[in-house]
């Protein structure tokens, strides 16, 4: 097995088991899911008495299904709102969102009738509501919740809703034995930070990546509409921003492959604001030839990336950042203007 997939399986685990254990988070008007700060400084009224959470448990049986439809067919915004305060705290949105991006791409686009969810048993203790959760997800069966007392995963009660909550530290660190995301080369030089980009052509390493961005077309409408068969219809006030882009694999490890995909890369400007290529305001739709695919040492692929980002955005910057990579070491930074 590639041991750039052991994230990917870590990550479907994860969420897999979360959804088995009751960890999934409630959906009856979860909280902002733009809401970082941190839990000390929020109010919050979560319910300890095993009696009033009974008092609940029919909207629990609701939000369970939400919770698991937002999570494998909405978005990241939609699924972090139903996150418990706790859970916010250990996993920020913009890591959330990294990890629901490569859900997306394992699982892919999912449909409502996709996703049938049956609430089994539910258990209560110190506070908290575990949930026993079958059904399945495009077709595959879900495992029955454990039935021990040994779970890492529950729901709470908390300002007037449900929502799911972890004993994990860090539920969203799934940086570990990614070939991509080990960078070995120091983070200076061209590439290295916004103020000092690689020019285009300019290849950079990135751990056991060389990535060079190959061209940049800033005002990409008419050619996306070559590269489609169901272009995007351009948002009024937004250009579309295409780059090729090539990355090589210069591990030594000749067993060791690393999978590469168009989420690997965001694009910012002026205005200081991050945008990603499969949000419904950003992408370009479905485009031919887009960056993806998985390499041994020696292999290098090429493709497209494309954005779409407000008119008046100026100096561009492609942001490269290996999936299960959330920290800064693993990031570069390349000039298309």
């Amino acid at each position: 097995m590639p041991r750039y997939l052991l994230p990917a399986l870590a990550l479907m685990a994860l969420v897999f088991a979360a959804c088995s254990s009751g960890d999934k988070d409630d959906g009856n008007g979860g909280g902002d899911s733009g809401d970082n700060t941190p839990a000390a400084t929020r109010t919050k009224a979560p319910s300890t008495n095993t009696g009033d959470l009974e008092e609940h448990e029919d909207e629990l049986r609701d939000t369970v299904p939400a919770a698991y439809k937002a999570i494998f067919g909405e978005g990241a915004l939609d699924a972090y709102k139903y996150a418990s305060d706790d859970f916010k705290d250990k996993c920020s949105l913009d890591d959330f969102i990294g990890i629901m991006a490569f859900v997306k791409i394992f699982l892919g686009d999912l449909d409502a009738e996709d996703i049938e969810v049956e609430i089994g048993e539910i258990r209560y203790e110190d506070g908290r509501a575990f949930v026993e959760v079958t059904g399945t997800i495009k077709g595959e069966e879900l495992a029955a919740g454990d039935n021990s007392d040994d779970f890492s995963d529950y729901w709470v009660y908390e300002d007037g809703s449900w929502k799911w909550g972890t004993d994990e530290d860090d539920p969203c660190d799934t940086s570990f034995g990614t070939g991509g995301g080990d960078d070995k080369t120091p983070a200076t030089g061209p590439g290295s930070s916004r103020s000092e980009p690689a020019a285009l052509g300019e290849p950079v390493d990135s751990g056991d990546l060389r990535i060079t961005v190959l061209s940049a077309d800033l005002d990409a409408a008419d050619k996306i509409a070559d590269l489609s068969d169901f272009p995007s219809t351009p948002i009024p006030g937004r250009r579309t921003v295409l780059a090729r882009v090539k990355v090589e694999h210069i591990g030594t490890n000749p067993d060791e492959t690393i999978q590469v995909y168009e989420s690997d890369y965001k694009i910012t400007g002026s205005k200081n604001v991050v945008y990603s290529s499969f949000d419904d305001g950003t992408s370009c739709g479905f485009v031919k030839d887009t960056l993806q695919g998985e390499m041994f040492p020696g292999g290098e692929l090429e493709g497209y990336v494309c954005f779409q980002v407000p008119e008046d955005e100026t100096d561009l910057l492609l942001i490269s950042q290996p999936s299960f990579t959330f920290g800064d070491t693993a990031r570069r930074f390349y000039a298309l203007e």
